[in-house]
C-alpha cells in the first residue's frame, strides 16, 4: 500500500467541505470551518495523519505537491545516501568515509529484506527510515532539513508500525536527556507515545532507548508534529 499526504493535512479524495470553503474533508469527516452551519473539519486546520487512507493534493485556492511514502528499493540508494550525506553530523557513527559506506550496505540489505521506507517528492528523497522485523525496531530515520516540519518523520514511523509485528513493543535508541541536539527526537517519540527505557550505549556515544508498548500501537496517543 502506498501512502501520500502533504504537510500532515490527512484528507480522503472524494469528499468536500459541507461549508463554504468547499475543501476537502477531514476525519471525521465533519468541516471545522464554521461555515457549513454546524460544528465541521476543514482542511484549513491541522489534522492527524491517516493511516491508509489516499491523501489529496488539492486545496480550494492551490495545489500543493503530493509525498508518497514507500518501501524503497535499490534503485534509490545514490538518493538514499546523498539526503544521509546532508544530516550524517547528526548521527554518531557516520563521521568517515568508511562508515558511510557501511550504511549504504546495511541500508541495501535492508532494502532487500523490504526493511527501508522513504518519503519521495518531486524525484528526491525527503526522508528515510531502516527498520528491522526481526527485532522489532526502528534503526535509522532522517529527514531532509529542508522538509522538516512537515510531519515526514511522523507518516514513516507510522507506515513502519504497520509492517511491524502488532503484538510486540517497538525499540528506538536516541540520544540522552540533556543533550541539545536530542532535545526535538526526545519529543518527536514521547509524542508518538515511546516511553523512556534503559541508557546504554552505541558508537561510543550515550544513548537511551525509548520502547513503544505494544497496547499502545492501537489505543495510544497519536503524534501531532513532526
Amino acid at each position: 500500500m502506498v501512502f501520500y499526504f502533504h504537510a500532515g493535512i490527512a484528507r480522503k479524495a472524494g469528499r468536500a467541505c459541507a461549508g463554504a470553503c468547499g475543501r476537502p474533508l477531514l476525519p471525521p469527516w465533519r468541516p471545522t470551518c464554521g461555515k457549513g452551519g454546524r460544528k465541521t473539519r476543514c482542511p484549513g486546520r491541522a489534522a492527524r495523519f491517516a493511516n491508509g487512507r489516499i491523501l489529496t493534493t488539492q486545496y480550494a485556492d492551490m495545489t500543493v505537491t503530493t509525498m508518497q511514502i514507500r518501501l524503497a528499493g535499490k534503485d534509490d540508494i545514490d538518493r538514499w545516501m546523498r539526503l544521509v550525506e546532508r544530516v550524517r553530523t547528526q548521527f554518531p557513527g557516520l563521521e568517515t568515509c568508511e562508515a558511510m559506506e557501511a550504511h549504504r550496505r546495511t541500508v541495501l540489505g535492508s532494502m532487500t529484506r523490504q526493511a527501508a521506507l522513504c518519503a519521495e517528492e518531486g524525484g528526491d528523497l525527503a526522508g528515510a527510515l531502516l527498520f528491522d522485523k526481526a527485532e522489532s525496531t526502528l534503526c535509522f530515520l532522517a529527514v531532509n532539513p529542508a522538509c522538516r516540519r512537515q510531519r515526514i518523520a511522523t507518516a514513516l514511523v507510522r507506515r513502519a508500525l504497520t509492517l511491524l509485528d502488532a503484538d510486540r513493543d517497538v525499540l528506538v535508541t536516541t540520544y540522552c536527556d540533556g543533550v541539545p541536539e536530542g532535545a526535538a527526537a526526545r519529543a518527536f517519540y514521547k509524542q508518538l507515545g515511546f516511553v523512556e527505557g534503559r541508557l546504554t550505549e552505541a558508537f561510543g556515544s550515550p544513548v537511551q532507548e525509548f520502547v513503544l508498548p505494544a497496547q499502545r500501537r492501537t489505543g495510544g496517543p497519536a503524534a501531532r508534529t513532526a
